[in-house]
Protein backbone atom coordinates (compact mmCIF):
# COMPACT_ATOMS: atom_id res chain seq x y z
CA UNK A 1 0.00 0.00 0.00
CA UNK A 2 3.17 2.29 0.21
CA UNK A 3 3.53 2.75 -3.28
CA UNK A 4 -0.25 3.31 -3.55
CA UNK A 5 -0.23 6.07 -0.48
CA UNK A 6 2.33 7.86 -2.42
CA UNK A 7 0.61 8.20 -5.59
CA UNK A 8 -2.47 8.82 -3.51
CA UNK A 9 -0.59 11.87 -1.45
CA UNK A 10 0.87 13.59 -4.92
CA UNK A 11 -2.96 12.79 -6.64
CA UNK A 12 -5.25 14.09 -3.46
CA UNK A 13 -5.39 17.93 -3.97
CA UNK A 14 -8.00 20.55 -3.68
CA UNK A 15 -11.54 19.82 -2.90
CA UNK A 16 -11.78 15.80 -2.66
CA UNK A 17 -15.15 13.45 -2.50
CA UNK A 18 -14.55 9.87 -1.54
CA UNK A 19 -17.43 7.77 -2.76
CA UNK A 20 -17.71 4.32 -1.79
CA UNK A 21 -19.00 2.19 -4.24
CA UNK A 22 -20.02 -1.85 -3.36
CA UNK A 23 -22.61 -3.72 -1.77
CA UNK A 24 -22.56 -4.07 1.76
CA UNK A 25 -24.52 -8.07 1.24
CA UNK A 26 -22.21 -9.47 -0.52
CA UNK A 27 -18.74 -10.11 1.15
CA UNK A 28 -15.66 -8.20 0.01
CA UNK A 29 -18.08 -5.57 -2.39
CA UNK A 30 -19.16 -3.89 0.34
CA UNK A 31 -15.18 -2.40 1.17
CA UNK A 32 -16.25 1.31 -0.92
CA UNK A 33 -18.94 1.40 1.68
CA UNK A 34 -17.31 0.14 4.83
CA UNK A 35 -14.10 2.87 4.32
CA UNK A 36 -16.91 5.37 3.88
CA UNK A 37 -18.05 4.30 7.76
CA UNK A 38 -14.00 4.13 8.70
CA UNK A 39 -14.15 7.91 7.30
CA UNK A 40 -17.03 9.68 8.98
CA UNK A 41 -16.25 12.06 11.38
CA UNK A 42 -12.50 12.01 10.39
CA UNK A 43 -12.02 13.86 7.33
CA UNK A 44 -13.14 17.10 5.67
CA UNK A 45 -13.50 15.39 2.39
CA UNK A 46 -16.64 14.88 0.87
CA UNK A 47 -17.97 11.55 1.26
CA UNK A 48 -20.86 9.84 -0.81
CA UNK A 49 -22.18 5.87 -0.02
CA UNK A 50 -23.01 5.15 -3.75
CA UNK A 51 -24.75 1.41 -2.81
CA UNK A 52 -24.29 -0.34 -6.22
CA UNK A 53 -25.37 2.27 -8.41
CA UNK A 54 -22.43 5.23 -8.38
CA UNK A 55 -24.78 6.74 -11.39
CA UNK A 56 -27.62 6.94 -8.88
CA UNK A 57 -25.10 9.77 -6.75
CA UNK A 58 -23.90 11.43 -9.45
CA UNK A 59 -25.73 15.03 -8.65
CA UNK A 60 -24.87 14.46 -5.16
CA UNK A 61 -21.12 14.05 -6.36
CA UNK A 62 -20.67 16.85 -8.59
CA UNK A 63 -22.71 19.13 -5.98
CA UNK A 64 -19.45 18.45 -3.97
CA UNK A 65 -17.42 20.60 -6.60
CA UNK A 66 -14.23 18.37 -5.51
CA UNK A 67 -10.99 18.60 -7.65
CA UNK A 68 -10.35 15.41 -6.67
CA UNK A 69 -12.88 12.71 -7.09
CA UNK A 70 -11.90 9.05 -5.72
CA UNK A 71 -14.15 6.23 -6.17
CA UNK A 72 -13.53 3.33 -3.68
CA UNK A 73 -14.84 -0.39 -5.07
CA UNK A 74 -13.72 -4.22 -4.60
CA UNK A 75 -12.27 -4.49 -8.04
CA UNK A 76 -11.08 -7.63 -8.91
CA UNK A 77 -7.14 -6.92 -11.20
CA UNK A 78 -5.57 -10.39 -10.01
CA UNK A 79 -3.89 -8.89 -6.72
CA UNK A 80 -3.82 -10.76 -3.18
CA UNK A 81 -7.12 -10.54 -1.31
CA UNK A 82 -6.70 -6.50 0.45
CA UNK A 83 -4.24 -5.50 -2.18
CA UNK A 84 -4.53 -2.15 -3.37
CA UNK A 85 -4.54 -0.80 -7.14
CA UNK A 86 -5.22 3.00 -8.23
CA UNK A 87 -6.66 3.32 -11.81
CA UNK A 88 -7.34 6.05 -13.96
CA UNK A 89 -9.90 5.34 -16.50
CA UNK A 90 -7.90 5.34 -19.74
CA UNK A 91 -6.76 1.74 -17.49
CA UNK A 92 -10.69 0.94 -17.39
CA UNK A 93 -10.83 0.29 -21.29
CA UNK A 94 -11.40 -3.11 -21.26
CA UNK A 95 -13.70 -3.06 -18.30
CA UNK A 96 -16.73 -5.46 -19.35
CA UNK A 97 -19.69 -3.53 -20.49
CA UNK A 98 -22.14 -5.85 -17.96
CA UNK A 99 -20.18 -5.57 -14.32
CA UNK A 100 -21.83 -5.33 -11.30
CA UNK A 101 -22.66 -2.08 -11.29
CA UNK A 102 -25.32 -1.30 -14.18
CA UNK A 103 -23.23 1.12 -15.59
CA UNK A 104 -19.46 0.40 -15.49
CA UNK A 105 -17.59 2.65 -13.65
CA UNK A 106 -15.57 3.88 -16.90
CA UNK A 107 -18.67 5.66 -17.65
CA UNK A 108 -19.31 6.94 -14.78
CA UNK A 109 -15.75 8.14 -13.83
CA UNK A 110 -15.72 9.69 -17.69
CA UNK A 111 -18.97 11.72 -17.12
CA UNK A 112 -18.07 13.08 -13.11
CA UNK A 113 -14.45 14.54 -15.31
CA UNK A 114 -16.27 15.80 -18.22
CA UNK A 115 -19.29 17.58 -16.05
CA UNK A 116 -16.75 18.35 -13.12
CA UNK A 117 -12.93 19.14 -14.84
CA UNK A 118 -12.00 17.18 -11.83
CA UNK A 119 -9.42 14.54 -11.36
CA UNK A 120 -11.34 11.07 -11.08
CA UNK A 121 -9.81 7.82 -9.71
CA UNK A 122 -10.64 4.59 -9.06
CA UNK A 123 -9.07 2.83 -6.21
CA UNK A 124 -9.44 -0.57 -6.42
CA UNK A 125 -9.42 -3.03 -3.52
CA UNK A 126 -8.79 -7.06 -4.42
CA UNK A 127 -11.72 -9.30 -3.12
CA UNK A 128 -11.58 -12.34 -1.21
CA UNK A 129 -15.01 -12.75 -1.46
CA UNK A 130 -17.98 -11.87 -2.86
CA UNK A 131 -21.03 -13.93 -1.63
CA UNK A 132 -24.12 -12.86 -0.32
CA UNK A 133 -24.67 -13.30 3.16
CA UNK A 134 -20.99 -12.89 3.85
CA UNK A 135 -19.05 -9.55 5.61
CA UNK A 136 -15.64 -8.27 4.49
CA UNK A 137 -12.85 -11.02 4.77
CA UNK A 138 -10.30 -10.19 7.35
CA UNK A 139 -7.80 -9.59 4.49
CA UNK A 140 -9.85 -6.52 3.26
CA UNK A 141 -11.27 -5.76 6.75
CA UNK A 142 -7.43 -4.71 7.31
CA UNK A 143 -6.83 -3.26 4.06
CA UNK A 144 -10.11 -0.37 4.77
CA UNK A 145 -9.06 -0.19 8.37
CA UNK A 146 -5.64 0.95 7.11
CA UNK A 147 -6.84 2.96 4.29
CA UNK A 148 -9.31 5.33 6.81
CA UNK A 149 -6.66 5.82 8.77
CA UNK A 150 -4.04 6.79 6.23
CA UNK A 151 -6.52 9.27 4.36
CA UNK A 152 -7.73 10.21 7.48
CA UNK A 153 -4.18 11.84 8.07
CA UNK A 154 -3.63 12.41 4.84
CA UNK A 155 -6.01 14.79 4.29
CA UNK A 156 -6.63 16.16 7.85
CA UNK A 157 -3.89 15.12 9.64
CA UNK A 158 0.26 15.63 9.92
CA UNK A 159 2.65 14.62 7.08
CA UNK A 160 4.07 11.07 8.16
CA UNK A 161 6.16 12.01 11.33
CA UNK A 162 7.01 15.36 10.28
CA UNK A 163 4.84 17.53 13.01
CA UNK A 164 3.39 19.75 10.26
CA UNK A 165 -0.01 19.58 8.51
CA UNK A 166 -0.02 17.72 5.02
CA UNK A 167 -0.34 20.17 2.05
CA UNK A 168 -4.56 19.05 2.09
CA UNK A 169 -4.83 19.52 5.74
CA UNK A 170 -3.10 22.89 5.94
CA UNK A 171 -5.68 24.20 2.69
CA UNK A 172 -8.44 22.71 4.12
CA UNK A 173 -7.85 24.96 7.53
CA UNK A 174 -7.33 27.67 5.59
CA UNK A 175 -10.17 27.35 3.55
CA UNK A 176 -12.26 26.89 7.47
CA UNK A 177 -12.90 23.27 6.64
Amino acid sequence: MNAVGEQLERILTGTVAIVGVGSRGRGDDGAGPALIDRLRGRTTASLVEADEVPESYLGEIIACKADTVLLVDAVAFGGRPGEVGLFCREELRNEPALSTHRVPLRLVMEYLAAETGARVLLLGIQPHVVSFGQGLSAAVRRTVDALGDALSRLLDGEAAGSGRPTAYAAAAKERGL
